[in-house]
């Protein structure tokens, strides 16, 4: 068993103004197309120059299929990007957690957890700080924190194809402008034909990848309202990276409760507390991860053993406590009852505990670190009490770290 000594605090944010200035570049990526269209075709039926005036104008047809298409996907977009921010708020509300902050006039949503407001009013600050200064990350070793962007956002302002895409579609608003303003000769069905064909194959990657973006973002808000942290906000791979550099800033008297690679970071990612909140456009994934001392116990179930006096009369020792942690120097000891051992959580490799007062063993009398530490000590019968007792039917102890049982039994049964 290790006890919590200290703890890390890694705040990951979401910054969901993000989801919202997409929607509106494309939708101004659409709207600019639409009139572009117009402006095409209206172009081609007053210019008799280039065109008979019976020619079929392919470009028409396929701006009007365009326009038909993508204002029905807008509007879906739009529904969807303002579902985002309701189901935040109708959470909030649900659990009537609404907090005003007149210094800052910000509206402070809180999804899951406890937190007071100066501490929301502190991340939220030096996130902002930190968006502001464009910088990625922070780790503040004297307050114990450190704070990084969600991957999902980071996957969003880097996605390549979108990137590509966009910067197509802007170009070919550009050429189809050169057209109708400053190229006539080349501004014919044939060439805006392909442009805008071109236009609707890159807004449709646009499209696509906003929709999957929607999802995803769903994903992770439904995660949040219950709890839990959605690998899309902090992979793995990203986590253990954050872990190393907590480990790289611990004095040698403390550690991670789990090995620095990523097969445990699943064990991480269980016994992390996580509290979520929304400030604003920015929702915080605050993600406490317990520091623990380096010292080693041993830890024990206290359980009375009946011994046989005679005549089926028992003396067991009555015990003051459930379980004792002994340091493997045995220079200090702990005592637990059922409520403070119910708050430790087992990892792959030991037990944690937290909030526990650490004891001296020279300076203590305790019957049970007697039993223990001096088995053959004659001090044993000042300190514990014992108590006698008939058995009728047998006492069964189940084990807890094993397929065992501890019984006692007279010799009827």
């Amino acid at each position: 068993m290790r006890t919590v000594a200290a703890n890390w605090e890694i705040t990951v944010y979401l910054n969901i103004s993000i989801y919202y200035t997409h929607y509106l570049k494309i939708k101004s990526l659409q709207e600019e197309t639409s009139s572009l269209c117009d402006e095409t075709a209206k172009s081609f039926e007053n210019n008799f120059n280039f065109f008979c005036f019976k020619k079929e104008f392919h470009t028409n047809d396929i701006c009007l299929d365009f326009k038909a298409a993508s204002e029905k996907i807008l509007n879906e977009f739009e529904s969807d990007t303002y579902n985002i921010f309701k189901l935040i708020e109708g959470q909030n509300n649900l659990r009537n957690k609404r907090q005003l902050s007149k210094n800052l006039g910000d509206i402070i949503y809180t999804l899951f957890g406890t937190i007071s407001l100066n501490d929301i009013t502190k991340w939220y600050s030096n996130i902002k700080n930190m968006i502001k200064n464009g910088r990625n990350s922070q780790n503040i070793v004297e307050n114990k924190m450190m704070i990084t962007p969600a991957s999902t956002n980071e996957a969003i302002l880097l996605d390549k194809k979108t990137v590509e895409a966009t910067t197509e579609v802007s170009n070919n608003i550009k050429k189809i402008r050169h057209y109708i303003t400053s190229d006539r000769d080349n501004f014919n069905d044939d060439n805006m034909e392909k442009i805008i064909k071109n236009q609707i194959l890159n807004l449709e990657t646009i499209y696509k990848q906003y929709s999957l973006e929607l999802t995803r973002i769903n994903q992770i808000l439904h995660f949040a309202i219950q709890g839990k942290l959605h690998p899309l906000v902090i992979s793995s791979a990203q986590l253990l990276e954050e872990i190393k550099t907590i480990k790289l800033n611990l004095p040698s008297n403390l550690d991670i409760p789990v090995k620095l690679d990523l097969s445990d970071m699943s064990e991480i990612f269980k016994i992390m507390q996580t509290t979520i909140v929304r400030n604003n456009d920015i929702i915080m994934f605050i993600n406490t991860v317990p520091i623990v001392s380096s010292t080693l116990y041993n830890l024990y179930n206290i359980i009375p053993n009946p011994m046989l006096i005679e005549n089926n009369i028992y003396m067991f020792i009555k015990p003051r406590i459930k379980y004792l942690a002994l340091t493997i120097d045995q220079e200090y000891y702990v005592n637990l009852d059922q409520n403070e051992f119910s708050m430790c959580y087992d990892t792959k490799h030991f037990k944690v505990c937290k909030n526990l007062v650490t004891q001296r063993v020279t300076t203590s009398d305790d019957c049970e670190l007697n039993l223990i530490i001096n088995t053959k000590s004659a001090n044993i019968e000042n300190v514990c009490k014992f108590k006698y007792t008939s058995i009728k039917h047998g006492i069964f102890h189940k084990l807890m770290s094993a397929n065992s049982w501890l019984y006692t039994v007279n010799q009827q049964n």
